[in-house]
């Protein structure tokens, strides 16, 4: 579960089949403002008021533990056993 605290309460931020049964391993807002979960089975970005995941050619559905923007846009995911 995911739960945003606005300062006064916790609401629950999602209600999203997608990451109910994930392990959250990390939060991470880019360069832009977008936000990065790392889960244990991907990562997923939050879009248009939906969590989507992110699949890119290598990447594929490892347990990801950390996600990083360089200065030139590129995004890093790390994960444990994995490597980057």
């Amino acid at each position: 579960m995911l739960y945003e605290f606005d300062g006064q309460r916790f609401q629950k931020y999602t209600k999203q089949k997608e990451l109910l049964n994930l392990t959250i391993n990390f939060i991470y807002f880019d360069h832009n403002q977008k936000m990065w979960i790392a889960t244990s089975s991907g990562v997923y970005y939050y879009e248009n008021q939906q969590f989507k995941p992110f699949y890119k050619q290598d990447l594929g559905n490892f347990d990801v533990w950390a996600i990083f923007q360089d200065r030139f846009g590129n995004h890093w995911f790390g994960g444990f056993a994995t490597g980057l």
